[in-house]
């Protein structure tokens, strides 16, 4: 059961000599990769915060100092590197991405001075990118340095999370297909988008993104123009057309 989360060409290493081996050396490497995704999905206090902007834990790192068996099987396991937190250099993004493999990436930019090193190195693995999220240093004023990843696609995509809600920031209200010139009558962009949080930014009510969601949070979501705003009638005609929806939050935001 183990066999897919480690990459085929991943020069996995064999468990020390049974006659020498003592303590957690004497497990077989597939109980290592369970030990080891444990303290790489550790989070502070062990809370998971959905929108938080703490970043992904590396405290499990240290096992690759271990000892060379232990950094191999590190090293070898695709699982344990898909979580990627970018902040202010790309060095980072780039070993993860390699040691990732194929594995789903969970994607989190902190920084606008990296956005567009980071958007051209993932514009080769659009298709693994399964979570993105860009917290407001790096979305308020540079999102626009994400355009080739929107514009290619990411069919992967299940969770994505703008944060462009800063006062003064040159996309505040903005519509979201404007920013990256996107066809606002495509279905195939994110077809397997979920979960979408905007901060900042909006959406029209005739958005093929809302078909498919199953959670929407809005923050500061306005139009920029007024000639834009629905009337009640028109939000609840918006909402009927979501099927899917499960769980809508609203933050100082009359939606779309």
């Amino acid at each position: 059961m183990f066999e897919k989360y480690i990459d085929a060409d991943a020069d996995i290493p064999e468990p020390p000599d049974a006659a020498t081996a003592r303590g957690i050396d004497t497990l077989p490497p597939e109980v290592m990769l369970m030990i080891f995704q444990v303290l790489a999905a550790a989070t502070p206090g062990n809370v998971l915060v959905r929108w938080d902007h703490e970043r992904v834990p590396r405290e499990w790192l240290v096992v690759n100092l271990v000892c060379r068996y232990w950094r191999r099987l590190a090293c070898g396991f695709p699982v344990l590197w898909r979580a990627i937190d970018v902040e202010g250099c790309v060095e980072w993004l780039q070993l993860c991405l390699v040691r990732s493999g194929s594995a789903p990436l969970d994607i989190r930019l902190y920084n606008h001075t990296t956005l567009f090193q980071a958007a051209a190195l993932l514009l080769n693995h659009t298709e693994r990118i399964r979570s993105l999220i860009v917290t407001d240093d790096a979305a308020a004023n540079s999102l626009h340095a994400l355009g080739s990843l929107f514009m290619v696609g990411m069919p992967a995509l299940e969770e994505l999370y703008l944060d462009a809600c800063r006062l003064g920031a040159p996309l505040a209200g903005k519509c979201l297909y404007d920013v990256f010139l996107l066809n606002r009558t495509s279905e195939n962009i994110f077809p397997s988008l979920r979960t979408l949080h905007l901060s900042g930014l909006y959406l029209p009510p005739t958005a093929s993104l809302l078909r498919g969601l199953r959670v929407l949070e809005l923050v500061e979501s306005h139009p920029g123009s007024f000639a834009n705003q629905l009337t009640f009638e028109e939000f609840l005609d918006a909402l009927e057309a979501c099927p899917t929806l499960e769980k809508l939050k609203l933050w100082s935001s009359f939606p779309f």
